[in-house]
């Protein structure tokens, strides 16, 4: 087992962790006390659900897990099609992966501060829902990465290369980060209107971003596709919590981070 620290990797991961901390010390601590609460009971409850899982949870980690194999088992056809496709036209839609962590990052803080600065309720809940969605699924995303070691297929052409306990970028395929936040993020963007339209736009930008990550060489479709499932499973989790259920409502244990709603 390789165990090599890129600084730069860790450097800006921690430059954005403490962006998304950093919203709670922008204004008095009412009520941002409170928001930090609830931003940690939500990671925690993340963190611990699998514990809490029921026969039908295993079941949908069963599915999950199927659909993510499937992927791997058109790994080399996906990026031998990819490859094969490079145009200027789509090189201008999937540059969208350049700027899509820091869009999110950037919106869910944004959207908070904006909230507090307003003094509106909605917006800064919203803000706070983004954040727990995002933030929770970055550290999910970076531990599976260095747990897995998945080397990606810029470097070799083999999908089965796993050298565990590894955080290099080249040995960091698995999952794919830009894809679980991308998922993240849009999950609870799509929630916010009824609209199928609006649902549609959110979830096809989220999947732009991982057909980017696929485009650019820098992903196999499995890392693209168990990416973007973590980030659809964590943002929905996030909507369900209870924390962010109106204050009236009876007292429910935390829900479960297979819960699948079809978004529309």
């Amino acid at each position: 087992m390789t165990f090599v620290v890129n600084r730069k990797r860790i450097r800006n991961y921690s430059i954005r962790f403490f962006f998304l901390f950093s919203l709670f010390l922008v204004a008095p601590l009412s009520p941002q006390q409170n928001d930090l609460k609830n931003f940690g009971n939500v990671f925690v409850d993340v963190i611990a659900s699998p514990v809490h899982f029921e026969a039908k949870d295993w079941q949908r980690f069963g599915i999950t897990s199927g659909t993510v194999s499937c992927a791997f088992l058109l790994d080399k056809k996906v990026q031998n099609f990819s490859s094969g496709i490079q145009s200027p036209v789509l090189d201008f839609l999937f540059a969208i992966d350049k700027y899509s962590v820091q869009a999110a990052i950037g919106g869910a803080v944004g959207t908070y501060i904006y909230g507090l600065s307003i003094k509106n309720d909605k917006t800064r809940e919203l803000g706070l829902r983004l954040s727990e969605s995002v933030f929770t699924t970055t550290i999910i995303t970076v531990a599976l990465k260095s747990l897995f070691g998945r080397n990606r297929p810029s470097v070799t052409n083999d999908n089965s290369i796993f050298e565990p306990l590894n955080i290099t970028w080249e040995k960091t395929s698995f999952p794919s980060g830009h894809t679980s936040i991308a998922f993240a993020f849009s999950t609870i963007m799509a929630e916010e209107n009824n609209s199928d339209l609006w649902k549609i736009l959110w979830y096809s930008a989220a999947v732009v971003v991982g057909g980017a990550r696929v485009y650019h060489n820098d992903h196999w479709l499995s890392d693209v596709a168990a990416g973007g499932l973590l980030g659809y499973f964590v943002g929905r989790f996030v909507i369900n919590h209870q924390s962010n259920k109106n204050d009236n409502a009876p007292i429910i244990p935390p829900p479960h981070i297979l819960s699948i709603n079809i978004p529309f």
